[in-house]
């Protein structure tokens, strides 16, 4: 007997975190409960993640505008691969259960939707996807399936697993080592396949003498000669020198102009600022304005609107970093401050 797809019913606060959730589970069928609708409609308005997810889902389904999106029975499919999605209206909780929760708030209509789905597909496995703790407690108190919605997870993970771009090479030959570090070596003819462009590589030589340590030849990843080749470690910008492997990588990406975008990541004190502002002041002369922009991250539930002062003041505070990192470049360039 063919296993059915099983039913997910998605809360509210789902779809506030991920306005695409819709297209990641996989075969399986989903169903919106119209209460869902109603609490979206409240979010529409504003600036933050959660006001453009609600907006952007609505605006997705608007454009489904499809019957079958209003049957259950049929639902709307997602795409090849992708199961069917459904918007339910309100039903009640069944007689054995209308004294169980006295409220008559969102929550407690999702949740009898649930059990109106459930009773109504018995065949199939139905369960409710929300990331509020409370109500999955709920929820399974009436027996239901509840889950976290976790694909998020997974994409962090996968991102997390992209940002580890330095790898390092133990056991080749040290003349090889020595060809990359000089004058570079084909991905093929170290048999590398697949190797994303800017590709960063720490290549370990073997020492021969016991206990000694040699510092690595650090390289990158020309995909337009499909090379790897040795980086110049000695490379500065603005008077602001490299002081680990790390450092000298990012530097060797932002001193070149054919990369148009670099993201560095790492932890605070790393000198993601400092490289990249003294990089950009490096480079000036190629372009007309050099833009620095800093999240706006409301302080205490106030938006920057309520802070006092003109907009110069306003932003002040969010700015210090890179102030304080310009007056770094400064003090080691000698630089006059009216020159930055």
């Amino acid at each position: 007997m063919e296993k059915l797809p099983k039913i997910f019913v998605l809360d509210t606060n789902v779809i506030l975190h991920d306005h695409n959730a819709i297209y990641n589970f996989q075969e399986n069928d989903l169903v919106i409960p119209i209460a869902v609708l109603e609490e979206l409609d409240k979010f529409k308005k504003g600036n933050d993640a959660i006001n453009y997810n609600a907006r952007e889902f609505v605006r997705a389904i608007d454009k489904i505008s499809d019957p079958r999106l209003f049957n259950s029975n049929k639902g709307f499919p997602l795409g090849k691969g992708r199961g069917r999605l459904s918007i339910e209206i309100n039903h009640p909780f069944p007689p054995e259960l209308e004294g169980c929760f006295m409220d008559d708030v969102q929550d407690h209509r999702i949740l009898s939707t649930t059990i109106w789905i459930k009773n109504k597909y018995p065949e199939r496995t139905v369960g409710l996807v929300t990331k509020d703790v409370n109500l999955r407690m709920k929820a399974r108190a009436l027996q239901l399936l509840a889950q976290d919605y976790l694909t998020d997870h997974i994409v962090e993970e996968k991102v997390a697993k992209n940002e580890a771009r330095i790898i390092s090479v133990k056991g080749l030959a040290n003349d090889m080592i020595d060809r990359i570090e000089n004058e570079g070596v084909t991905a093929k003819e170290l048999k590398y396949k697949k190797v994303a462009s800017n590709q960063l590589y720490k290549f370990r030589r073997t020492p021969q003498v016991k206990g000694e340590k040699l510092p690595p030849v650090l390289a990158r990843y020309h995909s337009d000669s499909d090379t790897i080749k040795g980086i110049n470690c000695e490379v500065s910008a603005y008077g602001i020198k490299p002081r680990n492997d790390e450092q000298a990588l990012a530097m060797d990406l932002i001193m070149d102009p054919n990369i148009k975008l670099i993201a560095l990541t790492g932890t605070a004190g790393t000198g993601k600022t400092l490289l990249a502002l003294a990089g950009a002041l490096e480079q000036s002369d190629m372009y007309d304005q050099i833009l620095l922009a800093r999240p706006v991250i409301p302080l205490q539930n106030q938006e920057i609107g309520f802070l006092p002062g003109d907009a110069q003041q306003k932003v002040g505070p969010y700015m210090l970093p890179l102030y304080d990192n310009l007056a770094v470049i400064r003090k080691i360039s000698e630089i006059p401050a009216g020159k930055i």
